[in-house]
């Protein structure tokens, strides 16, 4: 019985055995009753998070869990009882690292986050994600921000001093006019980037595609008034992401579309 057993497949492993270049091994402190034998445990939140199986089912093999299982890495507990356990104690923590395989959520940052720390948040005791460490090769395929501090300055012509960004308050439960007009007054007195709250979202009482036309509206008068006076001024709307208009491109146009 033994002599058919795909060590590979388990969820366990020597950290010495994993290829780092292939797995993201996350680091846990997590706290238990003093009773729960964690060395059994840790493996169950290796499989919830990964292959979810604890008994065969079908469709899933040795192979597929081989490639997809992550695994128990190192499990320490601290501070280490060293010949025993004292009487009183109640509680016992532990450091925990699990290898994750890098196939199972690629390059989706909301999945890899999902996965380090969906349901094993729910598992009973406590505990905390101290730490993921990237294959450097995974790591190379993020482009990272576009246009970063100095792109972000030199859009702005803001070479040097601090940038003041104004978010809109009230989050939510205004008109656009009212929108509006706080936007114009924080664009008077000199901020250089405005940004809706995310909870304004694309509301019923206001929209989008009524909010960035108004904006625009208005960034275009203040933009008129302070070059009257000799200064210049470039105001953003960030307005909520693609979840709701169709492409990234479709906002940029249509700020662009009403804008100056």
């Amino acid at each position: 019985m033994l002599g058919k057993l795909n060590v590979q497949s388990l969820p366990m492993a020597m950290m010495e055995d994993v290829d780092t270049e292939n797995y993201m091994i996350a680091t846990y402190l997590a706290t238990y009753p003093a009773e729960i034998p964690v060395a059994k445990l840790a493996p169950v939140l290796a499989i919830e998070q990964s292959t979810g199986t604890w008994i065969p089912v079908p469709g899933e093999t040795p192979e597929m869990r081989q490639k997809h299982i992550a695994k128990v890495v190192a499990l320490y507990e601290v501070p280490d009882h060293e010949y025993m356990v004292p009487s009183d104690v109640k509680f016992r923590t532990y450091i925990i690292q699990i290898a994750f395989p890098i196939v199972n959520f690629g390059s989706q940052i909301s999945m890899m986050m999902s996965t380090v720390i969906g349901n094993i948040s729910l598992a009973g005791g406590e505990i905390k994600l101290l730490d993921l460490h990237l294959p450097k090769n995974y790591v190379a395929g993020f482009k990272g921000p576009k246009f970063g501090v100095e792109g972000i300055r030199k859009l702005l012509n803001i070479p040097k001093r601090p940038i003041l960004n104004n978010m809109i308050k009230p989050n939510t439960g205004y008109p656009v006019e009212v929108g509006a007009e706080l936007f114009y007054q924080a664009a008077l007195g000199g901020v250089d980037i405005i940004k809706d709250d995310e909870l304004i979202a694309n509301a019923s009482f206001n929209s989008i595609e009524d909010r960035v036309k108004r904006y625009m509206q208005v960034e275009k008068e203040v933009y008129e008034k302070k070059q009257a006076s000799g200064q210049f001024i470039l105001l953003t709307s960030l307005m909520i992401s693609h979840r709701y208009l169709k492409t990234p491109k479709e906002q940029l146009t249509l700020a662009v579309t009403e804008s100056w």
